[in-house]
């Protein structure tokens, strides 16, 4: 499964650089709210793929045995997956980042940059 993220590698370089202003303690707390909110929602350890698909499934109104053997498996699980990093950027937006800036700390979070 892929994360799509709206901007390039460049750009979402240039949004870190500018966080530099901030505290370095502030940013280092937000890419831990970042990476901890990941974790709970969408870890992909083998234990947490378990819940995952509990809350997917839940979501749907299905059994995770339906949602396991639905053709649509991989597409919910995406649709959750891109849910959860949405709240996580509208809160990091909300605590006064830009968008950018959030998305650069999702990448970051995720090790794509």
């Amino acid at each position: 499964m892929t994360l799509h993220i709206p901007y390039n590698e460049i750009e979402l370089r240039i949004a870190l650089m500018s966080l530099e202003s901030m505290e370095e303690e502030k940013i280092n707390e937000l890419v831990n709210k970042v990476n901890k909110t990941i974790t709970e929602q969408y870890g992909d350890a083998a234990e947490n793929k378990a819940q995952v698909n509990k809350t997917v499934a839940k979501l749907n109104g299905i059994t995770v045995k339906d949602l396991i053997d639905s053709p649509n498996y991989e597409k919910l699980i995406q649709e959750f997956r891109n849910s959860v990093i949405t709240s996580i950027v509208d809160s990091l937006v909300n605590e006064g980042l830009e968008q950018k800036q959030a998305w650069a700390l999702i990448a970051l979070g995720c090790d794509l940059i």
